[in-house]
């Protein structure tokens, strides 16, 4: 997600299960809000994970966020 962006971000991790959600666009009562969840398990959350996390962060901008 682009930095410009505006976002809510939290980190969450259970037993061998870690998870990040985010609302974009939360402004205006979130009437243009996209809430992104994502989880992942038996993953090292740095390694795996996070490259994992960021390529659906890439995605979402590119088909949700990145429109006019």
């Amino acid at each position: 997600i682009p930095r410009s962006e505006p976002i809510i971000h939290k980190t969450g991790t259970q037993y061998r299960t870690a998870c990040h959600m985010l609302v974009a666009n939360p402004q205006d009562g979130g009437a243009r809000a996209v809430v992104i969840t994502t989880c992942a398990a038996d993953m090292d959350d740095v390694k795996d994970a996070g490259g994992i996390f960021r390529r659906v962060g890439e995605a979402v901008t590119a088909s949700v966020i990145a429109r006019p």
